[in-house]
């Protein structure tokens, strides 16, 4: 058995994060626990004894694995992560949002198309439970840029063992597909990343997203994008026709969704869809991702 944390690759045997991380909370001394969300706080224990590990490793004479791919070997990070602390996203002044769900489908369920049942999702989440997630977000640490593709991005990976996100995913699902039924059973995997854009012209070019299988065999078919800032120019996901970069007209663009706090994007993993580059004046841009069914 393994857990996994910092990277979707990086993996650390159970017992030896146990005895590092659990077992000293069981040894004699101060009673007083760490006011602060405890999976981002074993979180954060984790990933000290995840670097110690591998610094002893590597101490060792042992080469870098190349399961990360040419990238994480042949190139350094693009720059250094951006401490989590230092990004606010709520906005002072402003009025909270009410939970009054509003769906509205953008490619139609019966169409056929790669996206077909594509849905966004307004309103569906308190302001309570996005400043839930922005506290959450603050306390994980940025995971180094490895991969070539992440752009000019940051992620944050969380593991939902507690299931408050995946519970108030799965009611905003239901509360906003009311007439038609939803595109999906609004069952999120439980292992989510948080990506960050920070610096100007961050966005990614086409592509698809690939699934996920839990320990139960059961398999994703949607990717759930929760946008946690709205960004006033840029920034957008677009939803494409076919898998390439739109021309200068607009007819490989089946949608193009902006980010709004508390909304809830929903599409087929095999939806060609790419990010728009994020201006200045959208920064900074901050959503949850993950894989559902």
């Amino acid at each position: 058995h393994h857990v996994l944390f910092g990277s979707e690759e990086d993996m650390v045997p159970l017992g030896y994060l146990l005895r590092r991380t659990v077992a000293p909370l069981l040894e004699p001394g101060p009673t007083t626990l760490p006011a602060v969300d405890w999976t981002a706080w074993l979180a954060r224990r984790v990933l000290q004894v995840v670097k110690v590990a591998d610094g002893d490793h590597v101490a060792g004479g042992a080469q870098p694995s190349d399961a990360h791919g040419p990238c994480r070997d042949t190139e350094p990070p693009l720059s250094a992560p951006l401490p989590a602390c230092a990004v606010t996203t709520e906005v002072s002044g402003a009025p909270p949002l009410t939970v009054s769900p509003a769906m509205r489908w953008l490619i139609e369920p019966d169409e056929a198309h790669a996206g077909a049942g594509s849905v966004i999702i307004d309103g569906a989440f308190s302001e309570a439970m996005l400043s839930r997630l922005d506290r959450l977000f603050a306390q994980l640490p940025l995971a180094p840029r490895y991969k070539c593709t992440q752009g000019l991005s940051d992620r944050a990976y969380f593991c939902d063992a507690e299931g408050w996100v995946r519970h108030a995913l799965a009611a905003a699902v239901a509360a906003g597909t009311p007439a038609r039924g939803a595109p999906v059973q609004g069952v999120a995997m439980p292992h989510m990343r948080f990506l960050l854009y920070a610096e100007a012209g961050g966005g990614l070019p086409p592509h698809v997203d690939l699934s996920r299988t839990d320990g139960e065999g059961r398999t994703s078919s949607h990717t759930f994008i929760l946008y946690l800032t709205g960004c006033q120019q840029g920034g957008s996901t677009v939803l494409l026709e076919h898998m390439r970069t739109p021309s200068s007209g607009t007819s490989d663009i089946r949608a193009a969704v902006t980010p709004v706090r508390g909304r809830l994007l929903l599409f087929p993993h095999m939806c060609p869809h790419l990010a728009q580059p994020v201006l200045a004046e959208g920064l900074p841009k901050l959503l949850l991702r993950g894989e559902m069914f």
